[in-house]
């Protein structure tokens, strides 16, 4: 009899409101997502929580925390290049960047020149396992380049973060490197301001055939 009682309850827990999946909030899957692409850098620490103002919930705050040899000149190109803020779904998260000693770092005006803004995305993610490079035309293939002075090139690889997406099987989110810092830095600000910068991810090759070795075991175990 206990046990018929304990399923029953076990199994109207969920029409209570106990037991029912909780998805997360956009706010916090917004911090899981910077903590995996700006937090791949060992000189740059995100906050593990976001902090919420007392006055207004709707209003938070997540800490970029900058250290190491260059966190002077790489802290401040950092808050010059991160978006100020991101609304998720009415949840603002405003992104202060701190020195080393945990004081905020002002953001400096947006560069208008190509010059300017390669100079700011090395500086600002030199250290970061994403990024690659700032291609300019000089270097790059011109043919593909046309209607613009250069790119951000990123890693083939997508930046995962905790997502409890329902429609994600291991509560896993992804998405390439390229547009992740797209939305999280000024590139459409800059672009604006009339620079012809765009972002790109490397070209990778892909392998069309198999190793040798994996040849030969698949033609034995196919006798």
């Amino acid at each position: 009899m206990k046990k018929i009682l304990v399923v029953a309850v076990i199994w109207f827990l969920p029409f209570l409101g106990y037991g029912a999946p909780q998805l997360l909030r956009a706010d916090y899957i917004f911090l899981h997502k910077v903590q995996s692409a700006i937090g791949a850098d060992p000189n740059v620490q995100v906050g593990k929580s976001l902090i919420i103002n007392p006055k207004n919930p709707a209003d938070t705050v997540l800490a970029i925390q900058v250290t190491g040899a260059n966190a002077s000149e790489k802290g401040q190109a950092l808050a010059t290049l991160l978006i100020s803020e991101k609304d998720c779904y009415g949840v603002v998260v405003h992104l202060h960047v701190l020195d080393a000693q945990g004081i905020r770092i002002a953001p400096g005006e947006l560069p208008t020149t190509f010059a300017d803004t390669k100079v700011l995305y090395e500086t600002a993610l030199a250290d970061n396992w994403y990024f690659l490079e700032v291609l300019s035309r000089e270097i790059g293939e011109k043919p593909r380049q046309i209607g613009y002075d250069g790119f951000v090139a990123f890693r083939f690889i997508a930046v995962q973060y905790y997502n409890d997406s329902l429609g994600n099987a291991i509560g896993c989110g992804n998405e390439v490197a390229q547009n992740v810092f797209a939305d999280l830095t000024q590139l459409t600000a800059i672009q604006k301001s009339g620079v012809k910068i765009s972002m790109t991810t490397e070209r990778v090759k892909v392998p069309t055939r198999k190793p040798w070795r994996q040849r030969v075991r698949d033609f034995f175990s196919a006798l």
